[in-house]
């Protein structure tokens, strides 16, 4: 599944709600997104949309994200 970040939405943000699509669970009964990657570093790579490429699993999926513009999430 592809998501669109937001230019006002923080990457890690969009990450959980990616995610919790995908799996069809509530953002609630993640697991905190710490425990695969840590949110403010990720945000901090992306703060100005650079271009770059990060992928990690959370969750039961593997995260995937470009630019801080866009993100994919796959079941693991």
């Amino acid at each position: 599944m592809k998501y669109e970040i937001d230019t006002e939405e923080s990457v890690s943000h969009g990450v959980t709600i990616a995610v919790s699509k995908l799996e069809n669970i509530a953002i609630s009964d993640l697991p905190e997104l710490i425990t695969a990657i840590d949110p403010d570093a990720l945000d901090t790579i992306f703060v100005d949309r650079t271009n770059a490429c990060v992928s990690f699993a959370y969750s039961n999926s593997i995260v995937k994200v470009y630019n801080g513009e866009y993100l994919t999430v796959n079941a693991a």
